[in-house]
């Protein structure tokens, strides 16, 4: 609806006016020359002026006179171009006011601005007739006989494909959209303050008449001071509107001193957005839809199975977040490992924002989802670096501390569960363990690794941590999967809060009841993503407050 709202009162205004403008010739109604800028004149005269039509109806009249005019309108009217033009200037004045009526809402809602589609809008539209028109033909044929539709049927696949790829060439260069965040709380007033320099540029528009005896008149000075001094300031107040919502100032928060910890609710995979004291921020994992399994093609009598056309969770989930957070880019992202559920994700932040280096632990070439990571990372231009047990990565009074998995530089080596990239965040005196999807076997080596000097065992120890494993927060390893949190590994953390990434309903009957005793029973705090939604852990480095999406009864 808005849509047509804007054809009508703002694209056919515009349309019309330039038409009249362009093809002014002295009559009862508008006896003296538009009253406009001369560029803008010169322009409507280019692509509106007849000088064939003038010239016919000199033959029809008593008197002679000469009008001066753009040259070029003559080439152009000549070698038959102005009908292209004429078409091709209608198609960008509707493209353009439908979008400065739609700018809001395109960003809240699909977080774009569209460039190509002021080009593609102009040949779009043939396409679209051309598909309607040969898809009717076809469905006509089809009733008398499917080899005769069968070649309108391939033309009709032929134009819809050219349709739907148009877009391509521009989304190579890069220039096909912007993406864009949003505004949220009470942020929100920018898109309602927009809108009234609109109102009264659309209310300018309509009163507007460059051909009108009143633009004539005397007291040029008067109507100066008036409405062109109005539309002048709806003008640039449109212009600031737009800078606000496309350039979006004021819609990052602002350092708050704080470490915030966002688990995101991905469904079943892991995706945790770290914001550091100092607004720099981390994206570990970017969740995606878990892989085929084996026994799928069996299931659906060696078929393959149908999958819904529906947007990824890096798309829908990860980038919508971040989007609302007022972010346009995240400073570095981290692959804990290369399983789909979460590397998948990361493709799609990867082209929505811009990221200033990527961080993996194994550079697995053979792998089909590293693989898929990586083309983005290039494709982006985006920095990739690998880190191993040991490192030590510093943002202002925050370090994260690599404790999995063991460094190495060989391409063979995988990127499975056990290779989970292990992270601990230390601020001040507390304690965040992000564990990836490591199991037992890496569980056991990091407790060998992080023991008491004297080879005393966390329990031993009681409230005494063992450096490296001792943290607030723990985020449970592998979903809550019963190969992961060991009691010996719950042991050694000695967490308050053990979260849990998995889905409401999850396929492999994640987490399993087992471990989620186990945590209960070592004192922590169990809280699933899947119940709770996205878990926010907030620090300021002597306390650690969480709070849930999903108020907890």
């Amino acid at each position: 609806f808005l849509s047509v709202l804007a054809m009508i009162v703002v694209a056919w205004p515009i349309i019309q006016k330039a038409s009249a403008t362009g093809s002014w010739r002295p009559t009862r109604q508008t006896p003296h020359p538009p009253k406009l800028a001369r560029w803008l004149q010169t322009i409507c005269e280019i692509i509106f002026w007849s000088e064939r039509e003038w010239q016919h109806e000199l033959t029809r009249t008593t008197y002679h006179c000469t009008l001066f005019k753009s040259p070029l309108a003559k080439i152009l009217e000549r070698y038959h171009l102005q009908r292209a033009l004429r078409y091709m200037f209608a198609a960008l004045v509707v493209s353009a006011s439908v979008q400065l009526v739609l700018l809001p809402l395109l960003v809240v809602y699909f977080h774009r601005l569209s460039f190509a589609s002021f080009v593609l809008n102009i040949g779009v539209s043939i396409l679209m007739a051309g598909v309607a028109l040969t898809a009717t033909v076809a469905l006509l044929l089809a009733q008398i006989s499917s080899a005769f539709a069968a070649p309108v049927i391939s033309l009709t696949n032929a134009l819809n494909w050219l349709m739907v790829h148009s877009v391509d060439p521009f989304a190579r260069i890069g220039v096909a959209s912007l993406r864009l965040p949003e505004y949220s709380g009470w942020g929100t007033a920018v898109y309602v303050l927009y809108y009234v320099p609109l109102i009264a540029f659309v209310v300018f528009l309509a009163r507007w008449q460059p051909l009108g005896l009143e633009a004539t008149r005397s007291r040029p000075l008067a109507f100066f001071s008036g409405t062109k001094r109005i539309a002048l300031i709806a003008l640039l107040g449109q212009v600031l509107a737009i800078a606000v919502i496309v350039f979006h100032p004021f819609s990052e928060s602002r350092q708050t001193g704080k470490l915030r910890v966002d688990f995101l609710d991905v469904g079943q995979g892991d995706a945790v957005f770290v914001t550091m004291p100092d607004n720099t921020t981390l994206l570990i994992d970017g969740g995606g839809k878990p892989g085929s399994f084996p026994g799928d093609a069996d299931s659906a009598g060696g078929e393959e199975l149908f999958e819904r056309d529906s947007r990824s969770i890096g798309e829908a989930v990860v980038s919508e977040y971040l989007w609302w957070r007022g972010l346009d880019h995240v400073d570095y992202l981290i692959a804990t490992h290369a399983d789909a559920d979460h590397i998948d994700g990361l493709n799609d932040v990867v082209r929505n924002f811009r990221v200033r280096a990527a961080l993996v632990a194994r550079t697995p070439d053979q792998d089909a989802e590293y693989a898929k990571f990586l083309g983005s990372l290039l494709a982006t231009n985006t920095p990739i670096q690998t880190i191993g047990a040991g490192d030590v990565l510093r943002f202002g009074d925050v370090t994260a501390e690599v404790l999995w998995p063991l460094s190495t530089e060989s391409h063979e080596a995988g990127s499975a569960n056990n290779d989970s990239v292990v992270l601990r965040l230390r601020f001040g005196e507390r304690l965040i363990l992000l564990t990836g999807d490591i199991e037992t076997p890496a569980e056991k080596t990091l407790l060998q690794l992080h023991t008491a000097a004297d080879g005393s065992t966390q329990a031993e120890l009681g409230a005494e941590r063992i450096e490296g494993l001792g943290a607030d927060v723990v985020k449970v390893a592998h979903h809550g999967s019963k190969t992961s949190s060991s009691a010996d590994f719950i042991a050694a953390t000695d967490a308050r809060w053990a979260i849990i990434p998995v889905g409401r309903t999850s396929m492999f009957g994640h987490p399993h009841e087992d471990v989620v005793a186990r945590w209960r029973a070592a004192g922590a705090q169990v809280l699933t993503t899947g119940i709770s939604g996205t878990i926010t852990v907030v620090s300021d480095g002597q306390s650690v407050a969480v709070k849930t999406f999903v108020q907890q009864k």
